[in-house]
């Protein structure tokens, strides 16, 4: 198994590059023989790589706004099943310290996978982003925008509406609980965002809907995490349990 990434500052403040690679083990279905591990004897299991690189560019407007314009270009490689190719840009605005009491953000990405079956799936989306705090404790977070999908699978024709409306929680600083609801392309969704944290334990609980897939998933995997929930390294990282995940279609 694999986890190798690397981050460089090509231009100062302006131009970054960002390279990944995974190599994992996946059950190819999960109508066969469930592999738990590389050692498992099992034809239903294949060897994954991914690899990716996205070339970004970032420019700071005084206090006003900060910009940041991406493109990424991924390859899943699954033996023996499906691969993937995936090709994706984004363009996102964020308001800068001027807008703290209203901070916004505008963004808009588009997505195009190519399977090695001959399908494809194109996902658009633009998106306006605003938040208002009552007070410490209390803040609303409101999204709208439209998005276009032509997914496998998804029988959505056309451009759709998305909205969404969060509210936020905090009694503390330790303590966070966001409730969303909205609607996308294939309905109404609710998503549930919670995590408390106490002097040798930290609580999390998350639920959302996307609409996604697995070569997307695979090419955004995390195999090995680098830092405890308290953000403390983990000494031999490569030394955890990664389980073999089951490569549903795409």
């Amino acid at each position: 198994r694999l986890q190798a990434s690397s981050n460089a500052e090509i231009v100062k403040d302006l131009f970054f590059l960002d390279v990944r690679s995974t190599i994992s083990q996946r059950n190819q279905s999960d109508a066969g023989l469930q592999a738990t591990d590389g050692l498992s004897v099992s034809g239903n299991r294949n060897q994954a790589l991914t690899v990716g690189i996205s070339p970004i560019l970032r420019q700071r407007f005084g206090s006003f706004a900060d910009v940041e314009l991406a493109y990424s270009r991924d390859e899943v490689d699954n033996s023996g099943s499906v691969s993937s190719s995936l090709d994706s840009i984004s363009l996102s605005v964020s308001s800068g310290r001027r807008f703290s009491a209203l901070p916004w953000t505008l963004s808009t990405n588009a997505r195009r996978e190519d399977n090695s079956t001959g399908s494809q799936s194109v996902f658009r989306q633009g998106n306006a982003t605003v938040s208002y705090a009552f007070s410490r404790r209390y803040s609303v977070r409101v999204l709208g925008g439209m998005e276009n999908n032509d997914a496998v699978g998804n029988t959505e024709q056309g451009p759709s509406a998305n909205w969404r409306v969060t509210a936020i929680w905090t009694p503390t600083p330790r303590t966070n609980l966001e409730i969303g609801y909205g609607s996308q392309s294939f309905g109404s969704n609710f998503s549930l965002q919670a995590s408390h944290t106490m002097r040798r334990a930290v609580f999390n609980a998350s639920y959302n809907e996307p609409l996604t897939t697995t070569a997307f998933q695979q090419s955004q995997a995390v195999l090995f995490a680098l830092e405890d929930a308290f953000g403390n390294p983990i000494e031999n990282p490569g030394e955890q349990q990664v389980r073999v995940a089951t490569n549903e279609a795409a």
